[in-house]
């Protein structure tokens, strides 16, 4: 009965958080409160306080989730409060349960977490994308509706493709980090395996046609290429990086439909939309300029509640009256849009003191993952940042539970004192 040994128990009910993470969100809500209950049973009250008393990241996010409860005090909207006080409970459950506990994952058990995280992703996406093939067959369109808007009308894994789109990155950071570590102790036919998934998964980020997440992995793969491989001769290195940026650069300039995501950006007249009485028209607007529009709204109403912002539940409220005010149609009841920035959502949500917790949130961990080395730690709280200009993710279960939970599991189970891992 050995695999039933508390120890185990909280690594069981890990792998399922991480393995259903992408698939099921009340299959993962199941396993995180399978967490919990196991964390409970554990007891240890006196040494997790302690263990929790010196642990800043710990104390960060528990703050950060305090500070959301101090902000049901003054929202007028309390329905939508308790709702975000419920999507927020990962940065009280993960940094209780993974941060108290002394007990920390061998290097086979982190590593296996993450392989486990790379195989769901890829269950995920190639269900999705054989529904959408499905679909595109079945209906006889062109095979260009694949991207973006398709990809999420999956019946069975339902995730925007901007959420799957920045698992994926993550995954490709992962099939990398491997490749690295143990180019020369592995097999041909695993070298062969890992370079075919990391060519799958980087084909469906740029399919899923998710701007910041496709920038943001580029960006990132090439600067874990560079340093990587400080052992490979300068040439070694310059091949490599070229060739996938030659590989990047191709699929762009192959699709219209992914060309045309990144081409709006610069055709948009920013000027415009932040002009003093600017008023929202239909005409040549896109998914970008939109987005500015959001932004506009956000800083708005952030200056008149610069300190301690509007409250727990009456964001979205307040940025309904702007959308209103600039004729925005984002203000209907089927859209009631967010910010689209988890640093202008939290500034305007909780105010000078939500945003600078938020900002320690990510601080803290890079300081540590600088100080390790741990270049997937950093890969993955950079990532993260990055995504979040576009779009809230903390806003979202599976944004704030991806962060939470990685974030945690950096920080407390992965061995983080050792330099080798």
């Amino acid at each position: 009965m050995g695999i039933l040994k508390q120890d185990n128990l909280l690594f069981i009910t890990t792998l399922l958080v991480t393995i259903t993470l992408p698939i099921s969100m009340l299959a993962n809500n199941i396993s995180i409160v399978l967490m919990l209950l196991v964390w409970i049973s554990e007891g240890k009250w006196r040494t997790k306080i302690q263990n929790l008393q010196y642990n800043k990241i710990s104390l960060i996010f528990l703050s950060f989730y305090v500070l959301h409860l101090i902000g049901m005090l003054y929202t007028n909207n309390k329905s939508e409060g308790f709702i975000e006080l419920e999507k927020r409970l990962s940065l009280l459950i993960f940094p209780l349960v993974l941060g108290s506990t002394t007990k920390q994952f061998t290097k086979s058990q982190f590593h296996f977490i993450l392989k486990t995280f790379v195989f769901s992703c890829t269950l995920a996406s190639a269900t999705m994308l054989l529904h959408a093939v499905y679909r595109v067959t079945e209906q006889n369109q062109d095979i260009k509706v694949l991207f973006y808007d398709l990809l999420s009308m999956s019946s069975i894994i339902k995730m925007h493709p901007i959420y799957i789109a920045m698992y994926m990155g993550f995954c490709l950071f992962i099939i990398l980090y491997f490749l690295q570590s143990f180019w020369k102790s592995i097999s041909i036919l695993t070298k062969i395996g890992s370079i075919i998934l990391f060519i799958y998964t980087l084909g469906f980020i740029f399919l899923t046609g998710a701007r910041m997440p496709i920038i943001s992995t580029v960006l990132i793969i090439i600067i874990q290429f560079i340093t990587g491989y400080k052992k490979q001769t300068l040439t070694t290195n310059a091949a490599l990086i070229s060739l996938f940026i030659g590989v990047v650069i191709i699929v762009i300039m192959k699709f219209d439909v992914l060309q045309h995501r990144f081409k709006i950006i610069y055709e948009t007249n920013i000027s415009q939309i932040f002009s003093k009485d600017y008023q929202y028209h239909n005409d040549h607007q896109n998914a970008f300029s939109m987005r500015l529009v959001k932004w506009r709204c956000s800083v708005e109403i952030i200056y008149e509640n610069f300190l301690f912002g509007v409250g727990t539940g009456d964001a979205e409220d307040q940025l309904v009256i702007c959308y209103d005010q600039k004729k925005f149609w984002g203000r209907l009841a089927g859209y009631r849009f967010n910010s689209h920035n988890i640093y202008l959502q939290d500034w305007l949500r909780l105010g000078l003191i939500g945003f600078t917790l938020l900002m320690l949130s990510f601080i803290l961990p890079i300081i540590k993952a600088v100080k390790h080395k741990k270049g997937l730690y950093l890969a993955f709280i950079t990532l993260f940042m990055l995504c979040g200009t576009t779009e809230s993710l903390i806003n979202a279960n599976k944004g704030i539970i991806f962060f939470a939970f990685f974030s945690c599991i950096f920080a407390f189970k992965s061995d983080i004192q050792s330099s080798s891992t």
